[in-house]
């Protein structure tokens, strides 16, 4: 097979891919700002589950500190 044949073979195969998926492979813009939205919602996913992590932790811990401070001062009331 030929380098020539073996890119058009490539490239055919590539473009069926992404019709299959929904891509516009006939317009390069077109494809090449389909893939920046995917990257953008991609890099927002990441954002927001760091986001939700953070939220988490800042709630946990002090609930926590809290929560052993209340069973302390109660233990040492009690006595």
């Amino acid at each position: 097979m030929k380098e020539e044949d073996f890119r058009r073979l490539l490239e055919e195969t590539l473009d069926n891919k992404f019709k299959l998926y929904g891509f516009r492979v006939d317009d390069p813009h077109e494809l090449q700002q389909d893939m920046l939205h995917l990257r953008k919602l991609r890099l927002g996913c990441e954002a927001t589950k760091k986001n939700i992590l953070k939220a988490f932790i800042t709630v946990t811990i002090p609930a926590t500190i809290y929560m052993i401070w209340d069973a302390l001062k109660d233990n040492i009331n009690s006595h």
